[in-house]
């Protein structure tokens, strides 16, 4: 019950999906928006804060980019920089999932530049390995789910040829 009333507190960020004791959350964010790192930030606060939802929540956080057919290749409102945060982001979820919040909170906490060695140091990402699995991936890696305003992207990860 009290896990309800919190989780209906959540849709104000993004849309929840419930289907039997878990719930979905999925919030659509770029990574150089305040709007989008202030509410990625609240929902941790909150997570944090009520460790019994830690179980019922499952949170999926997708990163909305342009594809811009030409040229095959992503843009971002914030600019190239951003792609390149969004993508790094995409790929600390998938091979370090346990070290995702606590890169994504201290980079939060200066989204607007482009620093990032130093929060993936801090949060045990070796940030030379790291640099590897992004250069193996390319934007046409990036599996997009377009709907009529923006292109919503997932990260397959698949090595360069």
């Amino acid at each position: 019950m009290r896990a309800e009333k919190i989780i209906l507190s959540l849709l104000i960020f993004g849309s929840i999906a419930f289907a039997g004791d878990m719930h979905r959350l999925e919030l659509f964010v770029m990574s150089k928006c305040p709007y989008g790192t202030q509410a990625e930030t609240q929902i941790f606060n909150l997570i944090s804060q009520h460790s019994e939802l830690t179980d019922e929540i499952d949170i999926e956080i997708h990163y909305i980019l342009d594809y811009d057919s030409s040229s095959e290749s992503f843009r971002s409102l914030h600019g190239q920089k951003e792609v390149d945060e969004d993508t790094r982001q995409i790929i600390i979820r998938k091979y370090y999932p346990d070290k995702f919040w606590c890169y994504l909170m201290s980079k939060n906490s200066h989204y607007q530049d482009t620093l990032w060695v130093k929060d993936a140091e801090m949060c045990g990402i070796n940030p030379e390995k790291l640099s590897k699995y992004i250069k193996t991936v390319s934007y046409t890696h990036l599996r997009a789910h377009e709907n009529s305003l923006h292109i919503v992207c997932r990260l397959l990860l698949e090595k360069k040829k």
